[in-house]
């Protein structure tokens, strides 16, 4: 079996607004600069074997991020590839660990988010979103946006007042990862739809969860 790199990365600050291809290129440039033998295909362009299971939305942040880059070879010394990796990576991205061939992707289940809106709405607010149907026109590759429920792709929710008291509202939410998946835009869309006006929202995604519930 080809062995794979499986890295833990953020991806937080300024490097939000790096989009998921342009990321690929940041991370294959310092692949090729800190000299890893990595694993191309075959035939007249020969491609790095790079996957980023589940890209963030542009402006979202994330804290446990995977990516997965094919090695000809086991690469010694992982534990200090990260150092290695983070002295060529731009400000905002950080590698966290590295391992040789981790859990497959198709293990994500969940993700889990922290959502931070800027308003002085209490949270009650925002939890009544889950007190019924939430039904949203949800976009799909075959059907285009169709009416559709978001309560069963939720797998748990809370709300609160920030600490220390600085005028937000975080919110910890469970969501589905893929199969289907939920964008949290969806539910903070709906809260400002129902809100009635623009509520300004820092988005983070903190990690993945299996679906025994347990982290990735």
């Amino acid at each position: 079996m080809p062995d794979t790199i499986r890295l833990l990365f953020s991806k937080t600050g300024r490097a939000r607004f790096i989009s998921h291809l342009d990321l690929m290129a940041v991370f294959q440039r310092a692949f090729y600069r800190a000299g890893l033998p990595l694993r191309y295909s075959q035939g007249f362009s020969p491609r790095v074997y790079l996957s980023i299971p589940l890209p963030l939305s542009v402006g979202y942040a994330g804290l446990r991020e995977p990516l997965d880059v094919g090695a000809e070879a086991p690469v010694p010394g992982l534990d200090a590839l990260p150092e290695r990796l983070n002295a060529l990576l731009p400000e905002g991205i950080s590698v966290l660990s590295a391992e040789m061939n981790g859990r497959s992707p198709g293990d994500i289940v969940w993700a889990r988010y922290e959502v931070r809106f800027h308003t002085g709405a209490e949270p009650e607010a925002f939890l009544s979103l889950f007190a019924a149907p939430l039904v949203v026109e949800k976009r799909t590759k075959k059907k285009g946006a169709v009416p559709t429920d978001l309560l069963p792709m939720v797998r748990a929710f809370s709300c609160a007042r920030s600490e220390p008291e600085d005028g937000t509202l975080c919110a910890k939410l469970e969501l589905a990862a893929q199969n289907p998946t939920l964008n949290p835009g969806y539910i903070t869309a709906e809260f400002e739809r129902r809100m009635g006006l623009m509520v300004p929202a820092e988005v983070t995604r903190l990690g993945f969860l299996d679906a025994a519930g347990a982290e990735l």
